[in-house]
């Protein structure tokens, strides 16, 4: 793959990457990819954009209606969340007419980078916009173009809105593969994962259906999606009809939050009742005490010191388990103290240890 020299569309995005990455608006993580490469419909891209720390893997067998005829079409895609507001795909699309017991290609083989950024908002409740570029680095530039794009949510009805500037192979306008004004719909039949969709790229009509799985804990709340697409009306360079069915699957991954997801403790097994007489013997504070102390470090925190102060029972403790997040810890720490406080305490107070160094301390 080839850098994107300075003639290249990607420098049309430099002048207002600042603003795209300065929006303040929050959205849904999109989880929708579109043939291109890009999140959106089943062709055409909306103006959402992937999650910061995001993945989209996706595989099929559409290939663009310009191209002649060929036997063997396989597309997939990779896509990536960089920052805030931008997303970064990378396609390889591969169109051949297999010879037997031969390597060679006869056919087209690309790959390409695709890149979205997502505007500020404007004004409180306006459509999503936003700016992208397909194939702006790679060997041959079968699918270059540049676009904006508008979309904007109705209930359960998506629309889109925008118009792209395609180059083509050899700046051939037959070989366009996305060019002109485009449009799309996509209407979501309740909480189903189910949609329905209806697309014009600005050269062929689209229609499908799509399910997205909702996401998925055991998979780190990954989402799962099919695409099932027909065009209409298409025709290649050659003016032959080349109306397809072709068919799609991605898997979403949020990387990030999965990075982020706290560990859960659970006891390996229940803890007694503390106050259940075992041969006729009431626990007693000292008894407690030490079996606080004990609990808290099998729930793997480290330097573990108890003691009271008056009606204040104190719980000294480090964290160094809990994916470093201290509010699990905290919640252990306090959750175990309560359970084991002596009868006559007051109030908890939960002391933070860092490098064997108190940090702050917690009071209840």
């Amino acid at each position: 793959m080839k850098i994107a020299s300075k003639n290249t569309p990607f420098l049309t995005f430099t002048t207002i990457a600042y603003a795209a990455l300065c929006a303040t608006n929050v959205q849904a993580q999109s989880t929708g990819v579109t043939t291109q490469g890009s999140t959106g419909g089943l062709v055409i891209p909306s103006a959402a954009v992937l999650a910061q720390g995001s993945v989209a893997l996706t595989a099929g067998n559409y290939m663009e209606p310009q191209f002649k005829l060929y036997s063997k079409h396989q597309n997939f895609s990779m896509g990536v969340g960089l920052l805030p507001n931008v997303e970064l795909f990378g396609r390889f699309a591969e169109y051949q007419n297999p010879l037997p017991n031969s390597t060679l290609t006869n056919g087209t083989r690309d790959i390409s980078a695709n890149l979205k950024l997502r505007m500020p908002e404007f004004w409180r409740g306006s459509p999503a916009l936003a700016i992208g570029a397909t194939d702006i680095a790679g060997g041959a530039h079968f699918f270059r173009s540049v676009y904006g794009v508008a979309s904007d949510q109705l209930g359960n009805f998506n629309w889109t809105l925008g118009y792209a500037k395609g180059t083509g192979h050899r700046g051939v306008v037959a070989d366009r593969t996305f060019n002109g004004v485009f449009a799309g719909g996509e209407y979501r039949l309740g909480e189903t994962g189910l949609s329905a969709l209806a697309e014009y790229d600005g050269k062929t009509k689209h229609a499908g259906l799509r399910y997205v799985s909702q996401p998925i804990d055991m998979l780190g709340d990954t989402q799962l999606g099919a695409t099932l697409q027909r065009s209409a009306g298409a025709v290649n360079a050659l003016t032959q009809k080349t109306d397809r069915t072709s068919f799609s699957l991605t898997m979403m991954i949020p990387l990030e939050r999965i990075a982020q997801k706290a560990a859960k403790y659970r006891p390996d097994t229940e803890l007694p009742p503390l106050d259940a007489p075992i041969a006729s013997i009431i626990a007693t504070t000292a008894d407690r005490l030490e079996s606080l102390q004990r609990a808290l470090i099998e729930a793997g925190l480290e330097r573990v010191h108890i003691g009271l102060l008056g009606s204040t029972l104190i719980a000294e403790y480090e964290n160094n388990r809990y994916a470093q997040n201290e509010a699990d810890a905290l919640g252990i720490v306090l959750g175990l103290a309560a359970e084991y406080a002596p009868k006559d305490i007051q109030r908890l107070q939960a002391v933070t240890l860092k490098a064997g160094l108190r940090t702050y301390a917690t009071s209840v």
